[in-house]
């Protein structure tokens, strides 16, 4: 296997490098379904008080979040979260491309991130630890 070079100018955090966010209205029973089919395994709890799990995929780096609505689906709110070892870094260059950013929020002490939308329409979080 070759190693692959990264001259990416943004620094991504690994062994967790990407999250797509699913929006559940049940949560042991979507964790039961990712479990059962997919054989995907539950290895984040520590936010489950705020309706949040991670589960590990058989992707390198790739893992879903699973959000728990309160207020029901009102429609398909799926994310694509692309987690940095250093937010600050990443915001000032994606600003010097253009891209129109918000500004970083913190989030139970626990992670920081801030929000943009693709060209698409696509809404795009980078998150990193809170703090950084």
């Amino acid at each position: 296997m070759t190693e692959k070079k990264d001259d990416s100018p943004i620094k991504y955090s690994f062994p967790k490098s990407a999250l797509v966010t699913l929006h559940v209205n049940d949560m042991k029973r979507a964790i039961k379904f990712y479990e059962d089919v997919f054989h995907f395994k539950v290895s984040y709890t520590e936010a489950r008080q705020l309706g949040w799990v991670e589960m590990t995929t058989h992707l390198d780096g790739l893992f879903i979040g699973l959000n728990e609505s309160v207020h029901g689906l009102a429609e398909n709110q799926t994310a694509f979260t692309i987690n940095v070892s250093n937010l600050e870094e990443t915001k000032a260059y994606l600003d010097s491309k253009g891209v129109d950013t918000t500004s970083i929020e913190e989030f139970a002490g626990m992670i920081a991130m801030f929000f943009l939308v693709d060209t698409e329409g696509n809404r795009i979080a980078i998150a990193g630890p809170s703090g950084s």
